[in-house]
């Protein structure tokens, strides 16, 4: 949609850059977005095999469709709000 006096700027793309990444060490995985899903997913997808906790719905969704295991889903999709209901399930400080 246009809109007078604003220039769009098109989103060229994201690119995702490997990593080299041992997640064998890890007891869980925190997304917060789905991008963040698309990119690891690109080089290491033993990710699928981590509990994944997802800050909305919609994260949630990828994770599952792109064959992840979801332990938990946040309530509101806001990070300080998602920060504080894992801080209360995963019982940190």
């Amino acid at each position: 949609m246009k809109v007078d006096g604003v220039e769009n700027i098109p989103l060229l793309g994201i690119e995702y850059i490997p990593q080299d990444i041992n997640l064998n060490v890890y007891d869980a995985l925190i997304f917060t977005s789905k991008n963040a899903i698309y990119s690891i997913n690109s080089f290491n997808t033993s990710w699928k095999n981590i509990p994944s906790y997802a800050i909305a719905k919609k994260t949630k969704k990828v994770i599952e469709e792109e064959g992840g295991i979801v332990e938990f889903v946040g309530n509101t999709g806001h990070g300080d709000e998602f920060a504080l209901e894992l801080k209360e399930i995963l019982k940190l400080g």
